[in-house]
């Protein structure tokens, strides 16, 4: 899903990021537009299968189907947009802090993602819908690390 212009202000405008352009190198894209992307494209992916999951009397689909992969990532997708935010606003003397405890969240929710039942069974669904989180947000975290290296 490609941003607005309007989102795409926003962005610079309030949180001095700039969404990547198709084509441009990472190092020209901020982590935070980096990661909104992939987001963006795995949250596509998830919606058609949280349509067939409404209105099911089994807990867990209940939770994909309400909450999407907000549902599934629990507290890792917080600390990765606290670490993205931090490492937005860094000046020069706090970069390579940000860019360290950014790695760290980087790290821990690529763990999560190889390691989460859920999403593993997400993309496996028995119900016939395609579904791809791991392959966009995988990608996002490793563009995310080139750009911040």
């Amino acid at each position: 899903m490609s941003l607005s212009p309007k989102q795409m202000h926003f962005l610079e405008t309030y949180l001095g990021v700039r969404a990547p352009v198709p084509g441009e190198d990472v190092a020209d894209a901020s982590p935070m537009a980096l990661w909104q992307d992939g987001k963006d494209r795995a949250d596509k992916s998830i919606s058609a299968l949280q349509q067939v999951l409404k209105g099911n009397s089994i807990p867990a689909l209940n939770r994909i189907a309400e909450f999407g992969l907000n549902g599934l990532s629990g507290r890792n997708q917080t600390a990765l947009m606290k670490a993205l935010f931090d490492y937005s606003r860094a000046g020069a003397d706090t970069r390579d802090t940000a860019a360290k405890q950014l790695s760290e969240q980087v790290s821990a929710y690529r763990g999560m993602l190889n390691g989460d039942a859920a999403i593993a069974l997400c993309e496996n669904n028995p119900f016939g819908v395609a579904v791809d989180i791991k392959g966009p947000l995988l990608g996002a975290l490793d563009r995310i690390e080139r750009a911040i290296a």
